[in-house]
């Protein structure tokens, strides 16, 4: 009875397995007409066209299984399975990643989304309806067909490099099969130009073979591909460059325009440049898709580097040495106390009044300048130390240039 009873136990958590993995590619698959015939074009057309371009375009140029054939075939591949590796890891990833908790208090810059009745973090936005995701996605680009997914915070690194990778393959394709098309036709010729654009009339004139359309609509889909890939890559780097999303863009939100290079650091991640090497490189993120680093509110340390801190030579070796500085090569035990307690720091425009005036602000002439120091009846103070001679200042601030009375500064004029 109790062997009947772990067999029982074990067939129902093996059937739980399966029916959470079946789930789990229920949910992978696109369930859109647009997304299937996406999602066709990416995870069949494209690996038959590469078999077709290895094994019967290349070995035009480089015998199979030659040196030539086999590094070529390697880089390639390898280009081919990174770029499926990043299709993987956008999709299971997702835009949202691990963040699943929205407060239940809006927060401000948030909005409220009536579609998914919770409170939308900034950037973030509804995926339509007649799409197949259907809910909120971090800081949403747009949605991605080709792999049935929002491409959003978490997940758009993987996109950028998947359509990197795609991009050098399918360049060296168009390569390949533009000498190749021309080949099979018997050489370039004007007067066959009209052959690549309408194919098919071509080979219903029978003007040419259907091997030869088949190496013409070959080159014409590579083409195609590496066309709109070129478009793809270039809207990610002109979002970029910006700092916007392409919903932003189209909204005309400018505020997240922190630069190019740290824009393309808060969307790529801290490794930005591994990514394109594996899609499982670790590359943290800036920001945890809730809130996001605005323009002019950069660190202190990122909008004034090598400029806010710079107060002179001198002035700066005594920030770093202390006002002991001479002496601390004397002996490693003299006391050079430092102008900063490490937290913060002067900076370029926040000295204090004594250096930025000085030998300047508080000359108000020698005469003045006197009684400011020894006090109105400053030449008794020779004769008595009981003398009294009131100084003009409380010792808590002091006349500069500028701040004379006005019987002072026009007197003999």
């Amino acid at each position: 009875m109790y062997g009947k009873d772990r067999y029982a136990a074990a067939t129902g958590d093996a059937e739980s397995v399966f029916d959470d993995f079946a789930s789990r590619v229920r949910k992978m698959l696109p369930s859109e007409t647009q997304d299937m015939i996406a999602t066709f074009i990416l995870f069949v057309l494209l690996p038959l066209g590469f078999i077709f371009e290895i094994f019967a375009v290349l070995p035009q140029y480089h015998e199979i299984f030659s040196e030539g054939w086999t590094w070529r075939v390697c880089i390639l591949s390898y280009l081919g399975i990174n770029a499926f590796a990043n299709v993987y890891k956008m999709i299971t990833v997702g835009p949202n990643g691990c963040t699943s908790d929205l407060p239940a208090l809006m927060k401000p810059g948030y909005h409220y989304c009536h579609s998914c009745q919770l409170n939308e973090p900034p950037r973030s936005h509804h995926c339509p309806g007649y799409l197949v995701c259907d809910k909120c996605a971090l800081r949403r680009d747009h949605h991605c067909s080709f792999a049935a997914v929002c491409v959003g915070h978490f997940n758009q690194r993987y996109y950028i490099a998947a359509v990197c990778s795609l991009w050098i393959i399918s360049f060296t394709t168009v390569w390949w099969n533009w000498s190749f098309m021309w080949s099979s036709l018997g050489g370039f010729s004007a007067m066959q130009i009209w052959q690549l654009i309408v194919p098919h009339l071509a080979l219903l004139a029978r003007v040419m073979s259907f091997w030869q359309f088949l190496c013409v609509m070959v080159f014409v889909f590579a083409l195609t591909v590496f066309l709109f890939l070129s478009y793809l890559i270039g809207a990610q780097l002109f979002c970029l460059y910006r700092g916007q999303t392409r919903v932003e863009y189209l909204m005309d939100v400018h505020a997240y325009q922190l630069g190019f290079m740290e824009n393309v650091r808060q969307v790529l991640g801290r490794h930005w440049p591994l990514i394109f090497v594996s899609a499982f490189v670790s590359s943290p993120l800036a920001s945890d898709g809730l809130s996001f680093m605005v323009r002019g509110t950069e660190s202190l340390a990122d909008t004034t580097k090598n400029v806010s801190y710079q107060l002179g030579f001198m002035e700066n070796v005594r920030q770093v040495l202390g006002r002991h500085w001479p002496l601390i090569f004397v002996s490693a035990f003299v006391s050079s106390p430092l102008a900063s307690d490490g937290l913060s720091f002067m900076v370029r425009g926040t000295e204090s009044l004594a250096d930025t005036t000085k030998n300047v602000s508080y000359q108000l002439g020698f005469m003045e300048n006197v009684r400011q120091v020894l006090g109105r009846h400053w030449p008794l103070i020779f004769v008595s130390a009981f003398v009294s001679s009131p100084l003009a200042s409380d010792g808590l601030s002091f006349m500069v240039r500028g701040t004379e009375s006005l019987a002072d500064t026009t007197k003999n004029v």
